[in-house]
């Protein structure tokens, strides 16, 4: 690695549609690492959150989903998720009340992983 891999937050948002919407991109020439994200819920009911991990050329390989995301609770979860130039991530939520902040580092120097 060229440079200290400092955690760094990757996305923060908020407000989705009721189908797959593209949180972030891994970034070309940098291997991403994910190590936390966070949700919360603003809504005045439960919702089904799902954050996915897709790959180009392989589709979904990863859903983090949370069926029972009871209204006015926040969700950490640490991990270790590492996405390759162009992979994607993407929330799967109803609209408004539902953020989100990812956070990790990018890492350089680093070779894709299979």
């Amino acid at each position: 690695m060229s440079a200290s891999p400092r955690s760094a937050r990757l996305v923060s948002a908020s407000g989705w549609g009721p189908q797959l919407t593209p949180l972030f991109t891994g970034p070309a020439g940098y291997t991403t690492l994910v190590k936390s994200y966070s949700l919360s819920n603003r809504n005045a009911n439960a919702q089904n959150v799902q954050v996915v991990l897709q790959q180009p050329g392989h589709g979904t390989v990863l859903v983090l989903n949370n069926p029972a995301f009871a209204s006015g609770t926040i969700l950490n979860t640490e991990c270790w998720l590492v996405l390759n130039p162009g992979d994607l991530l993407y929330v799967n939520a109803l609209p408004d009340g539902i953020d989100v902040w990812v956070s990790g580092s990018y890492l350089t120097g680093v070779p894709p992983f299979p």
